[in-house]
């Protein structure tokens, strides 16, 4: 591997070669990862609770039988202005699923490079350290032992942006878990296309 044999190669020349490689290796990753976590997401309530106010509705209006009908074959959605809000209501619900596990999956992209630029930047450590112990120079001593520390610093760094992007992946699978249970509860949900446009 690259790292394991040009450890002589670093510790001959300047730092600023060292902090190229560093930088190689995690900057690009980190910057990636700190824009991600620049963007929030706020659990919808408007949504989530004209869902729920609906179907109450719903239920206090809606008798056993059209009920049944509805559920069973579809018949009287025409007839029934609930059962209209929520079909639009569902596709939006479907839109936010959509959107959040979007978002879950660029979040483990930018979670499995981070984690790779900090394996990456283990493994010179690592290195590093293992030669340390063979240096009679003092000078390229001292200089390994800077790098062994600069390089745990930005491991310390990388481990709290992936802390951070965990955090926020469990998150918003929070979110997508009380929209699915709630989406279920709409009559004949699975039939609801995902709409952009919010019904009342």
């Amino acid at each position: 591997m690259f790292i394991n044999h040009h450890i002589d190669k670093i510790l001959k020349s300047n730092e600023k070669i060292f902090s190229d490689i560093v930088d190689k290796i995690a900057s690009s990753n980190s910057l990636q990862t700190q824009k991600e976590l620049n963007i929030s997401y706020q659990f919808n309530k408007v949504l989530y609770d004209s869902v729920e106010f609906t179907l109450q509705k719903l239920d206090e209006e809606e008798g056993i039988i059209s009920r049944l009908l509805y559920n069973s074959w579809g018949i009287g959605e025409e007839k029934n202005q609930r059962r209209k809000q929520l079909r639009g209501l569902g596709g939006r619900l479907k839109q936010e699923i959509q959107t959040l596990q979007r978002d879950r999956k660029r979040i483990n992209f930018y979670y499995e490079n981070i984690s790779s630029s900090f394996t990456s930047l283990e493994r010179l450590a690592e290195g590093l350290g293992q030669k340390q112990h063979q240096l009679t120079n003092k000078k390229r001593e001292k200089r390994c032992s800077l790098y062994i520390k600069e390089l745990y610093q930005k491991m310390d760094e990388i481990d709290a942006l992936k802390k951070e992007l965990e955090m926020k992946s469990i998150y918003l699978e929070s979110c997508i878990f009380k929209y699915k249970n709630l989406l279920t509860r709409i009559p004949r949900y699975k039939e609801i296309e995902i709409s952009l446009q919010l019904a009342y």
